[in-house]
C-alpha cells in the first residue's frame, strides 16, 4: 500500500464531455442580475405655483411599453414607485390640462428622483374634442317652411 496522493482519472468519451459538463453547469443555477428600480416623486403645480390636482398622472414609455398610473392628491402630489429604467413622457387625465414640462424623464437604475410638473389649463377646443359634423339636411327646414306652426 502506497501513501501519499492519490491520482483520480476520468475517462470519458470525446464527444460525451461537452454534454456531460453542459448538465453540470447547467443544473448549478448563476445568480440572476435584478435591475434595481427607480422611485418618482413629486407636485404638480400650476405656472403660478399653485398645487392642482384630483385627476391622474400617468408615466409612459412607448418603447418599452411600460405605463405607470397614479392619482394625483388634492394639493399635486404623487409617488411612482418600482418604476423600470428608461424614457417616460407624463400624460394626464381628465384632459383639462395639458403637461407644460418635463417633457421627457430619464430614470436610471436605483434613482429616486424628485420632480415638479408643470400644467396649464387646455384649450376648451382639446377638452370638447374635435367639432362635431352633422350630416346635410336635405329640403327645407321645417320650422322655417311656410305655414309651420311656431311655439311661444
Amino acid at each position: 500500500m502506497r501513501h501519499g496522493k492519490s491520482i483520480v482519472r476520468i475517462s470519458a468519451a470525446p464527444g460525451l464531455l461537452f454534454p456531460l459538463l453542459w448538465i453540470a453547469l447547467g443544473s448549478t443555477p448563476l445568480p440572476a442580475q435584478e435591475t434595481e428600480m427607480g422611485l418618482v416623486r413629486g407636485v404638480v403645480k400650476t405656472a403660478e405655483g399653485r398645487g392642482v390636482g384630483g385627476f391622474w398622472l400617468m408615466l409612459v414609455n412607448p418603447d418599452l411599453g411600460m405605463n405607470y398610473r397614479k392619482d394625483v392628491n388634492p394639493i399635486g402630489q404623487f409617488t411612482f414607485t418600482d418604476v423600470y429604467p428608461g424614457t417616460y413622457v407624463f400624460k394626464i387625465s381628465p384632459y383639462s390640462y395639458t403637461v407644460v414640462s418635463p417633457s421627457q424623464l430619464e430614470v436610471k437604475e436605483g434613482d429616486h428622483l424628485d420632480i415638479t410638473v408643470t400644467v396649464a389649463r387646455a384649450p376648451r377646443s382639446s377638452i370638447a374634442g374635435p367639432p362635431l359634423k352633422l350630416p346635410a339636411q336635405h329640403g327645407p327646414n321645417p320650422r322655417s317652411a311656410p305655414g309651420a306652426a311656431t311655439v311661444d
